[in-house]
């Protein structure tokens, strides 16, 4: 009985072994690409310094495909496409940077700002998304607090089926 419990010991310690190999190398590749995916994002922000908005947004595109969920990248790419004039990719770079950035209410902030410049640059009558987006997006405003004052678009709606308050004549 012992010498059942004995092997079954050594074969998960065996097995244990020979995963710890694959589990560095997988470490290590995730370490460096982060890595890679940083040095990146610095470049970029050096080539925005001296102007180059074209190349900065090309380097960022590079970090994208390393890391497609880095939540920091997706904003810088957004800041790159508002400077272009591309004001509805830099909202939804924006909005897909928020939904990654569960935690960093500085960055979503940023987001936040970044979209409704860009609302506002595409002007009025354009069409900046569904209404769902919208209340979405007042929504994360209450939440991270830049919304204060912001009476939603159902409020609204009530308060102007009710008319305007009685005198009391």
């Amino acid at each position: 009985m012992q010498a059942k419990r004995f092997m079954s010991i050594l074969m998960l310690t065996l097995y244990a072994a020979a995963s710890l190999p694959a589990y560095s190398a997988d470490r290590r590749e995730a370490q460096q690409s982060k890595s890679a995916s940083i040095a990146l994002l610095e470049a970029a922000s050096l080539q925005l310094e001296f102007g180059e908005v074209e190349m900065a947004g090309n380097t960022l595109e590079r970090a994208l495909l390393i890391e497609p969920n880095n939540p920091a990248t997706l904003h810088h790419l957004g800041q790159v496409r508002f400077q272009q004039g591309q004001y509805a990719q830099a909202v939804a770079l924006a909005t897909r940077s928020n939904a990654r950035a569960r935690n960093d209410a500085a960055l979503r902030n940023l987001n936040l700002q970044l979209i409704q410049s860009a609302r506002q640059a595409m002007g009025p009558g354009v069409s900046n998304g569904s209404e769902a987006e919208t209340e979405a997006d007042e929504m994360a405003q209450v939440q991270v607090g830049l919304g204060k004052g912001v009476v939603s678009r159902h409020e609204a709606g009530i308060a102007a089926a009710e008319g305007p308050p009685a005198t009391g004549d």
